[in-house]
């Protein structure tokens, strides 16, 4: 299904490429207004039907989401502490741990790891620990001073109230096991159910059809590279990495198919003996999802260490000795010139301990080098910049010499891509893995090149992308004192306007600042802070005033901030309204299935999937701004907005998609806990999916058109038409969202867009309009753009004429590169009115032509587009030109010739709009134009009118057959 903005009724012809300072009267312009083209599987008027995944958060003390049975899978670093205060001592390296085992240098110390930093998610009840190791063990708060009780035996319980900080605590050589279990999962977990039954109740009612591990297996961070470095069961903490098994037995008991991310750096015996494991633990119906890495395309902290490894897969790697006490690093004979450049990566000895790296110290950082001695280096930046800190325990630092590098990120990613898939199916059954080649959203040529550079195109199941949607809230904030105000905006440019409370001003008139109190333009405005306007003085304590703000989003949003003027000081914070946020949503939500179609388009029948993406709950914003997102995520608006997002990317034929992520505190939450996930309204949305949502297919729309009409029309005419094609899914609904506020338009209900009073204008100066339309196709919304220009260029006269045919305007010279353009319809109807013949246009070939002889000039003489598209001769019309719509034909001179007159032959009556809907003539530069309504053909475009109106200048517009030619000479 395309809805396609196209001009309709007689208020005026259709022109493109005509200039303001035309003297031709009453002309529409429509610019850019291509509509994409994309396969029928990628999009269209079938419906579609797509699987419904999620992705998981990280095993974390620093988030809610318990998914194990056993509290100590999320334990966090540990770290040597003061015994008297229970601080943390910074800058000494203490101990070795190895995910969650901890063996200090000094059996004396006191160490601590977080259980939960945050204090919160953690269910009360009475916990059984079991530990093993040599030393001391207890869980307490955060200090000594709370009470902790040491343990020896391995064996004791505690009760958690459920609320408050946790951690435990560790003296002595070792400590190499740990449980910390509910008392209500204590059976079933020594049964062999490791798993947190609260979450798995909230992933079967979500319906999800994958879960996509990439959080678990620590993808983005991980630097596992050998089959030894991998989470084994045994281990205590799973924040570097997830055992197979779990991920195994996780599938065994939910149905629920894993989405698996190999490690970026993992070898060809990583991923064979990954797949062994697999193939023995999954059950027979299960399908494995396969992804080389995640964002390996993301350079940035901390994907980069992914992405920079792979970029230069033949550069030799270096691996540095680190010197926390003097920053510099130890590399025998390292060849290094001050002022080189380096990558700089982490080890593996380095990640399992967290290790909290200076930026420039890992993930592929760019640093420059200054050369102590011919073995010692350190590295700064900017050039020239003071060394950078080494943390206090890194070890060590591999590292690739800048010089000579050559990108190859792209190939290389695909080549190990294949590689995986070879060492993957040494075990496993290819039908039961579904091989994913990940791609970057923002970067259809990523996508593209990734393709192309596959052996086998047939290879891949799909190409992932995200499709993230995240509109940042809109907010003000109103520092008031005694007499005086100061307006605080975040989110977007805005102009403000302060009124009395009783005052209602257009939005013109805000932004123009006419009858305001005060008025300012915040021009640039931050999204993660607050921006400071001017204070506004000479206030009236106690007085009802009105503060607007006019927010220039998607479209231009009225933020209407009532508030009584404060005596004493006071700040207050208004926020826009769920229903405003939903709508300026809907236009990321577009925007996101036009990216799939996009990537469809050149995937090469390679499906389409979201690896990650959804609402983003952003919690980057200052502190009184979150409040709002904790609101949202409970509406009915999230949970829309949810089924909307799902609805529009099935419907451009997206297969599969994972929102980003289950449980959490902070951003992209389906539900911030798992024991109330229906309190929130992107579960709801998940629930309601049940696994799977079907759309109508209707994605294609278009947008961005500019439309001026040069001169007042006689009377209320219809300008354009939404609607257009009106097959597919029905109701529709159109709205203009803003710049109608002066009440010129009138949109229908057809999508038929009018002139309410043109007697209202100005005409003697241009009217401009910003519209920004919203068309509903039954389940999602789509918006588009429309700059209206109304004003009038001068004298219009009429002049009527039976078969128009073409159009003489005297003897003109036209060099090489002048141009003769016009805009017709092309129709397989034959005349309704006057009636000729049944004649059907099957093949047009050239019925334009600029020679007497019939024949078509081209080669040296003349080049012709239509619609920007090179044609040549023999041009077939029916199977390359859309029938009822109107066409742009430019032609172009190459050699010198003194041309009169315009025209179509005619052997039959045929089926079409005469020659044009407007002529313009440049020469050398200089533009002519005129524009006329000869009347159109067909069930869609205007019956045959057969009229003319015509402005000042030379033109005679005439009824001309192929024997009428003149005037023509070279």
């Amino acid at each position: 299904m395309k809805f396609i903005l196209i001009i309709v009724g007689s208020l005026c012809a259709l022109l493109l490429g005509c200039n303001d300072s035309s003297n031709g009267p009453e002309v529409i312009r429509e610019i850019n207004t291509a509509i994409s083209s994309f396969p029928a599987a990628a999009g269209g008027s079938e419906e579609q039907t797509m699987d419904v995944g999620v992705n998981t958060n990280w095993l974390s003390s620093w988030d809610t989401p318990l998914y194990l049975a056993n509290l100590a899978a999320n334990l966090g670093k540990w770290v040597k502490v003061d015994p008297s205060s229970g601080q943390r001592i910074g800058d000494v390296k203490a101990s070795d741990q190895h995910r969650g085992a901890v063996f200090p240098y000094d059996p004396g110390d006191i160490h601590r790891a977080y259980i939960t930093n945050l204090g919160t998610g953690i269910p009360a009840g009475i916990y059984t620990v079991r530990w093993s190791g040599n030393g001391e063990f207890a869980i307490g708060g955060y200090s000594l001073t709370s009470a902790v009780v040491w343990d020896t035996s391995g064996a004791f319980t505690f009760e958690y109230s459920g609320s408050g900080l946790m951690g435990a605590w560790f003296k002595g050589e070792s400590l190499t096991s740990l449980e910390i279990i509910h008392e209500d999962n204590v059976a079933a977990y020594d049964a062999g159910n490791k798993w947190n039954p609260a979450y798995i109740e909230f992933v079967q009612n979500a319906g999800i059809k994958v879960l996509r591990a990439m959080n678990w297996g620590d993808t983005s961070t991980t630097v596992e590279s050998q089959w030894s470095d991998r989470t084994l069961p045994t281990d205590i903490a799973y924040g570097e990495g997830f055992p197979i098994e779990l991920m195994a037995d996780f599938v065994t008991r939910t149905g629920i198919d894993i989405w698996w991310c190999i490690p970026a750096r993992a070898d060809d015996n990583y991923i064979e003996q990954a797949g062994a494991l697999w193939k023995a633990l999954l059950p027979p119906t299960a399908k494995l999802y396969v992804e080389f890495g995640n964002e390996v395309w993301n350079y940035s902290v901390p994907w980069g260490e992914g992405t920079q490894w792979l970029r230069y897969p033949n550069a030799t790697r270096y691996t540095a000795v680190a010197d926390p006490v003097t920053d510099t690093f130890y590399m025998p004979s390292h060849g290094l010139v001050t002022g080189d450049k380096i990558r700089s990566f982490s080890t593996f000895e380095d990640y399992i301990n967290k290790v909290n790296h200076y930026w420039i110290m890992a993930n592929g950082a760019n640093p420059f080098v200054t050369v102590v001695d011919s073995d010692n280096f350190y590295v700064s930046y900017p050039e020239g910049a003071a060394k950078a800190l080494i943390s206090y325990d890194q070890t060590e630092m591999i590292y690739i010499k800048d010089t000579g590098l050559v990108d190859t990120l792209n190939e290389n990613f695909v080549s190990r891509n294949e590689a995986a898939w070879d060492a993957l199916e040494l075990n496993m059954d290819r039908a039961n893995m579904h091989y994913i080649l990940s791609s970057w959203a923002n970067s259809v040529s990523t996508t593209e090149e990734r393709v192309n550079a596959l052996v086998d195109k047939t290879r891949p199941d799909s190409v992932a992308v995200a499709f993230y949607y995240t509109p940042h809230v809109v907010a003000a904030k109103l520092d008031q004192d005694t007499t005086v105000m100061t307006p605080n905006i975040i989110g977007f440019p805005a102009h403000f306007g302060l009124y009395l409370a009783t005052d209602n001003p257009t939005n013109a008139e805000v932004i123009s600042g006419a009858g305001a109190i005060a008025s300012q333009d915040f021009a640039s405005v931050s999204v993660n802070s607050y921006t400071v306007g001017s204070q506004v003085t000479g206030l009236t304590d106690g007085v009802a005033y009105k503060a607007i703000f006019i927010v220039h989003t998607d479209f231009d949003m009225r933020f209407e901030v009532p508030y009584t003027q404060s005596e004493t000081p006071i700040s207050e914070t208004f926020f826009e309204s769920h229903e405003q946020h939903l709508k300026r949503e809907r236009y990321d939500i577009a925007d996101k299935g036009d990216s799939a179609l996009a990537h469809a388009a050149v995937s090469q029948s390679i499906p389409i999937v979201g690896y990650e993406g959804g609402l983003a709950f952003d919690y980057t914003k200052p502190v009184d701004v979150e409040p709002f997102w904790d609101a949202y995520a409970l509406s009915p608006e999230a949970e829309q907005s949810t089924l909307e997002h799902f609805l529009r990317l099935a419907g451009a034929g997206v297969a599969e998609y994972n929102v980003y992520k289950d449980v959490s505190t902070s951003a992209f939450h389906l539900s911030k806990n798992i024991e109330t996930p229906l309190d929130y309204g992107p579960y709801r949305a998940y629930v309601e999916m049940g696994g799977e949502i079907t759309s109508n297919g209707n994605t294609v729309f278009s947008d961005n058109h500019n439309i001026e009409v040069l001169s007042k029309p006689d009377s209320l005419e219809t300008i354009y038409d939404l609607r257009a094609d009106t097959s597919g899914a029905v109701p529709w609904s159109f709205e203009i969202l803003s710049g109608n506020e002066e009440g010129v338009f009138t949109l229908n209900s057809n999508g038929q867009l009018s002139v309410t009073d043109v007697n209202a204008l100005d005409w003697n100066v241009p009217n401009i309009f910003n519209l920004k339309t919203a068309v509903y196709n039954g389940e999602t919304y789509d918006m588009a753009s429309q700059t209206i220009k109304l004003w009038d260029i001068g004298k219009v006269v009429s002049f009527n004429k039976v078969n128009n045919a073409g159009a003489t305007f005297g003897d003109r010279v036209f060099n090489p590169g002048d141009t003769i353009s016009f805009t017709f319809w092309y129709t397989d109807k034959p005349y309704e009115i006057p009636a000729k013949d049944s004649h059907f246009i099957e093949y047009l070939g050239w019925d334009f032509l600029l020679h007497p002889s019939g024949k078509v000039l081209l080669g040296p003489s003349f080049s012709v587009t239509i619609d920007g598209n090179s044609i040549s001769d023999n041009y077939n019309f029916s199977e390359n030109v859309s029938k009822d719509y109107p066409h742009r034909m430019v032609i172009t001179v190459n050699e010198t010739y003194t041309i009169s007159g315009i025209s179509k032959t005619s052997i039959a009556q045929l089926g079409w709009d005469g020659v044009m809907r407007d002529l313009t003539l440049n020469q050398g530069g200089v533009e002519t134009a005129w524009a006329m309504d000869s009347g159109a053909f067909g069930a869609v475009s205007p019956q045959n009118q057969e009229t003319a109106t015509i402005g000042s200048g030379v033109l005679t517009y005439v009824n001309v057959l192929e024997t009428d030619w003149s005037n023509i000479e070279k």
